[in-house]
């Protein structure tokens, strides 16, 4: 039988077989080989570090939103949409394997992996319930089962490992898990699959309750819905929740690995500000985005302004880092709530680093309103790293109220999507959207689109000129001027 007319499916097929083509090139041209799913990850290999490539992300996120699109299509519904709804049991082994240190074991075992019994019995749990976990994990490609009840890492499983030894996770106290671990994706994968994953599960019952559903308090978020607690940060550092308070910090460390730098390609461009610039990083924890800016820019100056809680652990770490620059003056600490006048005159920048997106629009026009009213007209910047949550659908900026006159530099300006693909590339992008209902469910908070951008900025007296959005990265930089 002769087919005469391209079906959806060979057009994603097509579109598959294109990408892979360019990365394979793109690896040959290197002479490395594709890294394989079967093995531990090694960020040392320079196989493993071409994944994140500017010339293979792009081509990765294709294949991704063209296989998943692919899936979608060719199942029955029913099949998808169970597929989707049952997807918490997932998440809740993921839990699992990250609290009881399975990555850890399997790691000291070695590549041939470990009996189920002998895993339950230095992690203390049921073998045969364990073992049913890890296997819909392998049969999500996280941990491979080798033969019938054995399992080990693989690439995706690997990323799970604090890098501690199992003798110190298993005798040191629960809180000091992710003390000293440096960049942690167990934390951000436990905090994502335990304490978020809670949260989440709360969305419906408080979208449903007309005392709070349209509430934009942080009291009144889904996550605490059965706490006293004035926000979630409140509860987090609230006494008897220290493994709490360190897994979070942990994650943000790693918060996205890539997205972690300030200072990247294709994003704002620090090196064209004049010497003696002055920063201010609003709510910036101990400093580390300034420190990351001022390394490859030394002849700016940067104020960190965060509670009082926080400023002890920023002299702390400045102390340990940088000591000159906070002798020197080039730094300085300075505890600051954003939601009180803003101390600080004579700023040229005001950078807010994942600070909007842990509050609800109303919120962030307040935080925007302190930074304007100490802003000079055609000096001061507002510099907001953050998401920018694209559409699910295609749209022409120019219909966007307040969009006329943004200058769009990057990704985001020449996506080159192929056609047949939703527009935001669908699963390749879904990290951003995820996040978004994250947000949501603990902090009332959100990520935004650009038409949020511009309301909350033009409602507190600002206007975006431009938005820098990384080839690669999750994150853009809005750029912001005092009209």
């Amino acid at each position: 039988m002769t087919i005469t007319k391209t079906s959806p499916l060979r057009r994603l097929v097509d579109i598959l077989s294109d990408a892979v083509t360019r990365i394979d090139e793109k690896y040959a041209s290197a002479n490395l080989e594709f890294p394989s799913l079967d093995k531990p990850f090694d960020e040392d290999d320079p196989a493993c570090l071409m994944l994140s490539d500017s010339r293979v992300v792009p081509l990765s996120s294709v294949i991704v939103a063209a296989a998943d699109q692919l899936i979608a299509s060719a199942r029955h519904p029913m099949q998808a949409v169970l597929d989707i709804a049952q997807s918490h049991t997932i998440s809740a082994c993921l839990n699992l394997a990250c609290e009881t240190c399975v990555t850890e074991i399997l790691r000291e075992a070695g590549p041939e992996g470990l009996p189920v019994k002998d895993i339950a019995a230095k992690n203390k749990i049921h073998p045969g319930k364990l073992a049913r976990a890890l296997r819909l994990l392998a049969t999500h490609h996280v941990f491979v089962e080798v033969s019938p009840d054995v399992f080990a890492n693989n690439s995706l499983s690997s990323m799970l490992d604090t890098g501690k030894s199992t003798e110190v996770l298993f005798t040191q106290p629960k809180a000091e898990k992710f003390k000293g671990v440096g960049r942690s994706h167990c934390a951000y994968v436990e905090l994502t699959t335990g304490d978020s994953m809670r949260a989440s599960a709360l969305i419906s019952d408080t979208l449903l309750d007309p005392a709070v559903s349209h509430s934009e308090e942080p009291s009144e978020a889904p996550y605490l819905r059965f706490s006293k607690a004035k926000s979630y940060f409140d509860y987090l550092y609230a006494p008897g929740n220290e493994y709490l308070k360190n897994k979070f910090q942990a994650a943000m460390g790693t918060f996205g690995t890539s997205e972690n730098s300030t200072v990247v390609p294709g994003g704002f461009p620090w090196e064209t500000l004049p010497k003696g610039t002055k920063v201010v990083d609003v709510g910036g924890g101990v400093g580390s985005a300034c420190r990351d800016i001022m390394n490859k820019n030394p002849l700016l100056r940067f104020t960190v302004q965060d509670l009082p809680s926080v400023t002890e652990e920023a002299i702390a770490y400045w102390n340990h880092h940088e000591p000159k620059a906070i002798t020197d003056g080039q730094v300085t600490i300075q505890a600051h709530d954003f939601f009180i006048p803003q101390p600080v005159k004579d700023a040229d920048v005001f950078l807010l680093r994942y600070l909007l997106h842990d509050w609800s629009n109303a919120k962030a026009i307040e935080i925007l309103e302190r930074l304007r009213e100490v802003a000079v007209i055609g000096k001061t910047k507002v510099i907001v790293v953050d998401g920018l949550i694209q559409y699910a659908c295609a749209v022409d900026r120019k219909t966007i109220r307040g969009a006329e006159g943004i200058v769009f530099v990057g990704s985001d300006e020449k996506s080159g999507v192929p056609a047949g693909l939703l527009p935001n590339l669908g699963k390749a992008g879904a990290r951003n959207y995820c996040l978004d209902l994250t947000m949501m469910a603990k902090l009332n908070g959100q990520e935004r689109t650009l038409g949020d951008h511009i309301r909350v900025m033009d409602a507190s007296g600002w206007k975006i000129r431009k938005i820098y959005s990384p080839e690669g990265r999750r994150i853009s930089h809005v750029v912001a001027e005092a009209v």
